[in-house]
């Protein structure tokens, strides 16, 4: 299905004066897609550490989709695993700020934003461990109750469909944001692109201040805001897919104690 309409699918359709990508949105559910298979292979694999694994290795590709594809996961095991699931989350989110980092280094060989982004990214990380280690009597439960995934479906089309949906608003709207405001328009983008993507939010603010059409201190900010919008930003997907239960609270917590660090820092 997927080969089949990958030809039919246009590059952009017009909206008003901006460019929608639509097959951009095809692509970003065929990737979430892909990442719930994935999700569904370690989990079936490695048993109640599989979601760790995932977590970990799929927010390098995309956090978002990880985190929507995890709650998807917690709704359909009946919402038994939610201490498992929002750990998920936590690896998922200290792998995008590590991938963010890495961005930044590979970018920027003149080194001016990683030597402000190296703060951040330390409160970032080190928040997220700590909670990692107040959590860590889930991590060590070897003997907890098994998964059952024959209950589970190793693709979710509904969770693609609410993740790309939120992911183009989003998205679109920083665009807008980004064309009307110039400089504090960027950041206005950056705070609303993150919710959608923050690797791309930071690959624009790195080579906008390496080609020169944005300031130092402007990509700096970019980064930053991107980055810890995109910590917050599990929360909405999480909502997304579970309305309800422990998991949504747990991963609401999480993500305001890392980003509030951040926030607290950046004020400072």
């Amino acid at each position: 299905l997927i080969l089949f309409l990958w030809p039919l699918v246009p590059q952009n359709i017009q909206i008003g004066p901006v460019q929608f990508p639509i097959f951009q949105t095809y692509w970003i559910i065929v990737l979430l897609l892909s990442i719930s298979f994935a999700n569904y292979l370690l989990i079936k694999k490695y048993k109640h550490r599989g979601p760790y694994f995932f977590g970990f290795f799929g927010g390098f590709v995309n956090s978002e989709a990880t985190v929507s594809s995890l709650a998807e996961f917690h709704v359909k095991t009946e919402r038994k695993f939610a201490g498992r699931m929002s750990l998920a989350a936590i690896f998922a989110n200290l792998a995008m700020v590590l991938r963010n980092g890495v961005i930044v280094v590979l970018l920027d060989s003149t080194g001016e934003i990683i030597g402000y982004y190296l703060i951040p990214l330390g409160i970032l990380i080190a928040i997220g461990i700590a909670r990692l280690l107040v959590e860590r009597g889930d991590i060590q439960d070897t003997t907890g109750q098994a998964i059952d995934m024959r209950i589970v479906s190793p693709f979710e089309f509904g969770a693609a469909l609410r993740f790309a949906a939120i992911f183009r608003i989003v998205s679109f709207v920083s665009i807008l944001m980004r064309d009307a405001f110039s400089d504090f328009g960027f950041l206005l983008a950056a705070l609303f692109g993150g919710f959608a993507s923050s690797g791309a939010v930071t690959t624009i603010a790195v080579l906008g201040w390496v080609s020169g059409s944005i300031p130092l201190m402007t990509a700096v900010y970019g980064v930053i805001i991107a980055t810890t919008a995109a910590v917050l930003n599990k929360t909405l997907y999480v909502y997304a897919a579970d309305r309800e239960g422990m998991l949504l609270r747990r991963v609401a917590k999480d993500s305001m104690i890392m980003a509030a660090g951040v926030v607290i820092y950046v004020l400072a």
